[in-house]
């Protein structure tokens, strides 16, 4: 087993800070499956706050795209350098590992295509041609960015396992007060809710809402 290499400033600070966007991205992955990748839990979610929820859904669905289109960037736009898997690559000086990574990043470009033209054409610039309908977005499909995101933490665990002789667990994200714990309590007010209507007691309900009334006099249910 080959003793871990040497690894230089420049590859360092900036493994450390992809390293962060990674976690994130994975985090945040966490929390949309939690609330959107199961039946039974989207139909919480519908009965409760539908409209919210489908903002919501698209909320953390578009900012996990622009989180992969990032990360698949080139090395520069406009001049400017980017925090990019590029970026990383042009610091390596390990062949086998340089050779590896450079195998990895473009595969996941190549399943990320799509990601890129929705960041490109609705995310970050609003494209005439599709606005109009001239030209419709390619369909961005939930099984394609799981794994485009296995192929993210791929490619840093083998920089990690070469330069570090470690790796990280970046899908074991362990998470609290999350969308597991929304989920139960929506689920428990719904029962409640049904329970209380089903046996006409509205003891609950009045109490809540003589306690959150709102300013014209009304709250929901």
């Amino acid at each position: 087993m080959q003793p871990p290499a040497s690894i230089s400033a420049v590859l360092q600070r900036r493994l450390d800070a992809i390293d962060l966007e990674v976690r994130d991205l994975h985090f945040k992955w966490k929390f949309f499956e939690q609330l959107f990748t199961e039946k039974q839990r989207f139909e919480i979610l519908k009965e409760t706050a539908p409209s919210l929820f489908s903002y919501i859904q698209d909320l953390m669905l578009h900012d996990i795209i622009l989180g992969i289109a990032r990360l698949t960037d080139p090395l520069k736009s406009s001049g400017r350098e980017n925090l990019s898997f590029d970026s990383i690559l042009t610091e390596i000086d390990d062949l086998p590992v340089r050779t590896e990574v450079s195998e990895i990043i473009s595969k996941i470009k190549t399943k990320t295509e799509a990601i890129r033209v929705w960041r490109n054409k609705k995310l970050a610039h609003n494209d005439l041609a599709k606005a109009i309908g001239e030209n419709p977005l390619p369909p961005i499909y939930i099984v394609e960015l799981s794994e485009a995101l296995k192929l993210t933490s791929q490619i840093l665990n083998i920089i990690f396992r070469r330069f570090q002789d470690t790796e990280v667990a970046y899908a074991d994200c362990v998470t609290s007060g999350d969308g597991d714990s929304l989920l139960f309590y929506l689920e428990y007010g719904l029962d409640a809710w049904l329970d209380d209507k089903k046996n006409l007691n509205m003891d609950r309900i009045d109490k809540l809402r003589a306690k959150r009334t709102m300013k014209d006099g009304t709250y929901g249910g």
